[in-house]
Protein backbone atom coordinates (compact mmCIF):
# COMPACT_ATOMS: atom_id res chain seq x y z
CA UNK A 1 0.00 0.00 0.00
CA UNK A 2 1.43 3.30 -1.20
CA UNK A 3 -0.16 6.76 -0.85
CA UNK A 4 -1.38 8.69 2.27
CA UNK A 5 -4.27 10.87 3.36
CA UNK A 6 -6.66 8.82 2.52
CA UNK A 7 -5.70 8.01 -1.24
CA UNK A 8 -3.64 5.03 -1.46
CA UNK A 9 -2.45 2.74 -4.77
CA UNK A 10 -2.11 -1.36 -3.90
CA UNK A 11 0.56 -3.38 -5.89
CA UNK A 12 0.57 -7.05 -5.94
CA UNK A 13 3.75 -8.30 -5.60
CA UNK A 14 4.02 -12.32 -6.61
CA UNK A 15 5.79 -14.55 -4.60
CA UNK A 16 5.90 -17.99 -5.58
CA UNK A 17 6.20 -19.65 -2.62
CA UNK A 18 4.68 -23.61 -1.43
CA UNK A 19 2.89 -23.45 2.53
CA UNK A 20 1.47 -25.87 4.39
CA UNK A 21 -1.90 -24.69 6.36
CA UNK A 22 0.38 -25.23 9.34
CA UNK A 23 3.27 -23.35 7.96
CA UNK A 24 0.36 -20.29 6.88
CA UNK A 25 -0.98 -20.40 10.17
CA UNK A 26 2.11 -20.08 12.15
CA UNK A 27 3.02 -16.88 9.58
CA UNK A 28 -0.41 -15.47 10.41
CA UNK A 29 0.23 -16.14 13.93
CA UNK A 30 3.63 -13.74 14.40
CA UNK A 31 3.42 -10.34 16.48
CA UNK A 32 4.00 -8.20 12.87
CA UNK A 33 1.14 -10.36 11.01
CA UNK A 34 -1.51 -11.33 13.41
CA UNK A 35 -4.69 -9.69 13.56
CA UNK A 36 -5.95 -7.88 16.59
CA UNK A 37 -8.03 -9.05 19.45
CA UNK A 38 -11.31 -8.33 20.73
CA UNK A 39 -9.63 -6.51 23.67
CA UNK A 40 -7.07 -4.54 21.72
CA UNK A 41 -9.11 -2.94 19.53
CA UNK A 42 -9.41 0.17 21.74
CA UNK A 43 -5.99 0.82 21.36
CA UNK A 44 -4.62 3.62 19.31
CA UNK A 45 -2.01 2.53 18.01
CA UNK A 46 -0.33 3.38 14.38
CA UNK A 47 2.35 1.02 14.38
CA UNK A 48 2.37 -2.76 14.53
CA UNK A 49 -0.50 -4.68 16.83
CA UNK A 50 0.28 -3.58 20.69
CA UNK A 51 1.77 -6.53 22.27
CA UNK A 52 -0.70 -7.62 24.97
CA UNK A 53 0.44 -9.70 27.94
CA UNK A 54 -1.76 -13.56 27.90
CA UNK A 55 -1.52 -16.78 29.88
CA UNK A 56 0.15 -19.44 27.20
CA UNK A 57 -0.35 -22.71 27.78
CA UNK A 58 1.70 -25.77 26.37
CA UNK A 59 0.16 -25.75 22.53
CA UNK A 60 0.50 -22.13 22.12
CA UNK A 61 4.62 -22.02 23.37
CA UNK A 62 4.92 -25.08 21.53
CA UNK A 63 3.53 -23.67 18.35
CA UNK A 64 5.63 -20.50 19.21
CA UNK A 65 9.08 -22.50 18.88
CA UNK A 66 8.46 -24.29 16.30
CA UNK A 67 7.47 -21.15 14.29
CA UNK A 68 11.38 -19.79 15.31
CA UNK A 69 12.21 -22.73 14.29
CA UNK A 70 10.54 -22.38 10.54
CA UNK A 71 11.85 -18.41 10.27
CA UNK A 72 14.40 -19.68 7.80
CA UNK A 73 12.24 -21.59 5.62
CA UNK A 74 9.46 -18.84 5.69
CA UNK A 75 10.73 -15.91 3.58
CA UNK A 76 9.52 -12.55 4.48
CA UNK A 77 7.36 -10.57 1.94
CA UNK A 78 8.43 -8.48 -0.97
CA UNK A 79 8.84 -5.29 0.11
CA UNK A 80 10.10 -6.04 4.20
CA UNK A 81 12.72 -5.09 5.24
CA UNK A 82 15.21 -7.47 7.47
CA UNK A 83 17.23 -6.10 10.48
CA UNK A 84 20.56 -4.85 9.64
CA UNK A 85 23.56 -7.86 9.85
CA UNK A 86 25.70 -7.03 12.70
CA UNK A 87 28.49 -7.60 10.41
CA UNK A 88 28.05 -5.90 7.33
CA UNK A 89 31.01 -5.67 5.90
CA UNK A 90 31.69 -9.95 6.65
CA UNK A 91 30.30 -12.03 3.80
CA UNK A 92 27.85 -14.30 3.94
CA UNK A 93 28.35 -17.90 3.93
CA UNK A 94 27.60 -19.90 0.99
CA UNK A 95 24.44 -22.43 1.22
CA UNK A 96 25.67 -26.13 0.95
CA UNK A 97 23.54 -27.82 -1.31
CA UNK A 98 21.60 -30.81 0.57
CA UNK A 99 21.97 -33.87 -0.16
CA UNK A 100 19.09 -36.25 -1.42
CA UNK A 101 18.74 -37.67 1.80
CA UNK A 102 19.01 -34.86 3.63
CA UNK A 103 15.96 -33.28 1.64
CA UNK A 104 13.57 -36.36 1.90
CA UNK A 105 14.59 -36.45 5.56
CA UNK A 106 13.36 -32.34 6.08
CA UNK A 107 10.34 -33.43 4.50
CA UNK A 108 9.11 -35.90 5.99
CA UNK A 109 9.58 -34.46 8.87
CA UNK A 110 8.01 -31.36 8.01
CA UNK A 111 4.63 -33.61 6.71
CA UNK A 112 4.39 -35.73 10.06
CA UNK A 113 4.45 -31.57 11.98
CA UNK A 114 1.56 -30.95 9.35
CA UNK A 115 -0.33 -34.19 9.98
CA UNK A 116 -0.15 -33.77 14.03
CA UNK A 117 -0.79 -29.71 13.39
CA UNK A 118 -4.11 -31.28 11.56
CA UNK A 119 -5.27 -33.79 14.10
CA UNK A 120 -5.35 -31.03 16.52
CA UNK A 121 -6.11 -27.97 14.93
CA UNK A 122 -9.92 -26.48 14.93
CA UNK A 123 -10.74 -24.71 12.50
CA UNK A 124 -13.80 -22.83 13.64
CA UNK A 125 -11.34 -21.46 16.37
CA UNK A 126 -7.98 -21.85 15.23
CA UNK A 127 -8.63 -18.99 12.52
CA UNK A 128 -9.01 -16.49 14.92
CA UNK A 129 -7.08 -14.19 17.56
CA UNK A 130 -6.24 -15.42 20.51
CA UNK A 131 -8.93 -14.58 23.45
CA UNK A 132 -11.51 -13.91 20.43
CA UNK A 133 -14.59 -15.60 19.14
CA UNK A 134 -17.13 -15.86 15.87
CA UNK A 135 -20.04 -13.84 18.41
CA UNK A 136 -17.33 -10.91 18.95
CA UNK A 137 -17.86 -10.00 15.51
CA UNK A 138 -20.65 -7.80 16.20
CA UNK A 139 -21.05 -4.78 13.51
CA UNK A 140 -19.51 -2.52 16.08
CA UNK A 141 -16.46 -4.51 16.29
CA UNK A 142 -16.10 -5.08 12.23
CA UNK A 143 -16.32 -1.06 12.20
CA UNK A 144 -13.70 -0.40 14.72
CA UNK A 145 -11.28 -3.64 12.84
CA UNK A 146 -12.17 -0.88 9.57
CA UNK A 147 -11.09 2.06 10.93
CA UNK A 148 -7.91 0.51 12.26
CA UNK A 149 -6.94 -1.13 8.91
CA UNK A 150 -7.58 2.60 7.24
CA UNK A 151 -5.77 4.43 10.20
CA UNK A 152 -2.44 2.02 9.82
CA UNK A 153 -3.14 1.55 5.75
CA UNK A 154 0.77 1.20 4.14
CA UNK A 155 2.37 0.64 7.90
CA UNK A 156 4.03 -2.48 9.25
CA UNK A 157 4.98 -5.23 6.95
CA UNK A 158 3.27 -6.09 3.94
CA UNK A 159 0.28 -8.73 4.40
CA UNK A 160 0.51 -12.16 2.34
CA UNK A 161 -2.22 -13.35 0.68
CA UNK A 162 -2.45 -16.56 -0.56
CA UNK A 163 -4.90 -16.38 -3.81
CA UNK A 164 -5.96 -18.10 -7.05
CA UNK A 165 -5.27 -22.01 -5.63
CA UNK A 166 -7.08 -24.46 -6.91
CA UNK A 167 -9.20 -26.40 -5.35
CA UNK A 168 -12.12 -26.78 -2.82
CA UNK A 169 -13.09 -27.79 0.81
CA UNK A 170 -16.60 -29.01 -0.30
CA UNK A 171 -17.28 -32.58 -0.81
CA UNK A 172 -19.28 -34.49 -3.18
CA UNK A 173 -21.69 -34.71 -0.41
CA UNK A 174 -22.55 -31.53 0.17
CA UNK A 175 -25.60 -31.45 -2.53
CA UNK A 176 -26.71 -27.82 -1.83
CA UNK A 177 -24.56 -24.59 -2.34
CA UNK A 178 -21.61 -26.71 -3.07
CA UNK A 179 -19.12 -24.16 -4.73
CA UNK A 180 -17.42 -27.14 -6.43
CA UNK A 181 -20.46 -27.95 -8.39
CA UNK A 182 -22.23 -25.41 -9.42
CA UNK A 183 -24.17 -26.11 -12.41
CA UNK A 184 -23.53 -22.16 -15.13
CA UNK A 185 -24.25 -22.08 -19.31
CA UNK A 186 -20.41 -22.96 -19.09
CA UNK A 187 -20.77 -26.48 -18.28
CA UNK A 188 -23.41 -26.91 -21.05
CA UNK A 189 -21.60 -24.82 -23.66
CA UNK A 190 -17.89 -26.27 -23.16
CA UNK A 191 -17.26 -29.85 -24.19
CA UNK A 192 -17.87 -33.24 -22.01
CA UNK A 193 -14.17 -33.48 -21.95
CA UNK A 194 -13.12 -30.24 -20.61
CA UNK A 195 -12.10 -29.87 -17.40
CA UNK A 196 -13.35 -26.36 -16.85
CA UNK A 197 -11.41 -22.75 -16.42
CA UNK A 198 -10.01 -22.37 -13.17
CA UNK A 199 -11.55 -20.05 -11.45
CA UNK A 200 -14.40 -19.18 -13.82
CA UNK A 201 -16.74 -22.17 -13.39
CA UNK A 202 -14.04 -24.52 -10.97
CA UNK A 203 -13.13 -22.67 -7.93
CA UNK A 204 -9.96 -21.38 -6.27
CA UNK A 205 -9.51 -21.29 -2.45
CA UNK A 206 -8.09 -17.83 -1.01
CA UNK A 207 -5.82 -17.79 2.41
CA UNK A 208 -6.12 -14.39 3.88
CA UNK A 209 -4.50 -13.00 6.82
CA UNK A 210 -5.33 -9.59 8.53
CA UNK A 211 -4.74 -6.77 6.04
CA UNK A 212 -4.75 -9.10 3.32
CA UNK A 213 -6.17 -6.89 0.80
CA UNK A 214 -7.48 -7.37 -2.86
CA UNK A 215 -7.52 -4.92 -5.38
CA UNK A 216 -10.92 -3.34 -6.74
CA UNK A 217 -11.49 -4.80 -9.93
CA UNK A 218 -13.69 -6.05 -12.48
CA UNK A 219 -14.48 -9.67 -12.73
CA UNK A 220 -13.37 -11.28 -15.84
CA UNK A 221 -15.30 -11.41 -18.91
CA UNK A 222 -17.97 -9.00 -16.65
CA UNK A 223 -18.53 -12.44 -15.31
CA UNK A 224 -20.74 -13.36 -12.15
CA UNK A 225 -18.57 -13.46 -8.94
CA UNK A 226 -19.69 -16.33 -6.21
CA UNK A 227 -17.84 -16.36 -2.58
CA UNK A 228 -18.18 -18.54 0.69
CA UNK A 229 -15.91 -18.16 3.48
CA UNK A 230 -15.15 -21.40 5.03
CA UNK A 231 -13.71 -20.31 8.49
CA UNK A 232 -12.15 -17.29 10.19
CA UNK A 233 -12.91 -13.49 10.88
CA UNK A 234 -15.89 -11.47 8.56
CA UNK A 235 -14.33 -10.23 5.26
CA UNK A 236 -14.97 -6.57 4.13
CA UNK A 237 -15.98 -5.89 0.71
CA UNK A 238 -16.88 -2.69 -1.10
CA UNK A 239 -18.97 -2.75 -4.09
CA UNK A 240 -19.85 0.14 -6.58
CA UNK A 241 -23.38 -0.60 -8.24
CA UNK A 242 -22.83 -0.82 -12.10
CA UNK A 243 -24.86 2.00 -12.67
CA UNK A 244 -21.97 4.19 -10.90
CA UNK A 245 -18.90 2.39 -12.97
CA UNK A 246 -18.28 5.66 -15.53
CA UNK A 247 -18.46 8.05 -12.58
CA UNK A 248 -16.05 5.83 -10.37
CA UNK A 249 -13.65 5.41 -13.71
CA UNK A 250 -13.96 9.14 -13.92
CA UNK A 251 -13.21 9.50 -10.10
CA UNK A 252 -10.11 7.36 -10.28
CA UNK A 253 -8.75 8.72 -13.21
CA UNK A 254 -8.70 12.13 -11.83
CA UNK A 255 -6.60 11.10 -9.02
CA UNK A 256 -4.06 8.53 -10.89
CA UNK A 257 -3.12 7.45 -14.09
CA UNK A 258 -3.74 4.08 -13.58
CA UNK A 259 -7.15 2.18 -14.25
CA UNK A 260 -9.45 1.48 -11.44
CA UNK A 261 -8.92 -1.98 -10.26
CA UNK A 262 -14.54 -4.57 -6.02
CA UNK A 263 -11.87 -4.44 -2.87
CA UNK A 264 -11.91 -6.53 -0.71
CA UNK A 265 -10.26 -6.57 2.95
CA UNK A 266 -9.28 -9.69 5.42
Amino acid sequence: MLGSGGLFRQQNMEKRKIMSVREWVELCSREEYRAPAVDEVGLESRGTNARVAQPRNRKEKKKEEEAKADEDEVLSPPNSERAPSPRPTAQKPRRVAQSREVRQANLAERAARDLEFLETFDADADWLPRNTKASDYTPEFCQKLERRYWRNCGLGKPAWYGADTQGTLYTDETKIWNVGHLPSALDRLLPASEKGLPGVNTPYLYFGMWRATFAWHVEDMDLYSINYIHFGAPKFWYAVPQAKATALEHAMRSTSSRQPSCLHIS
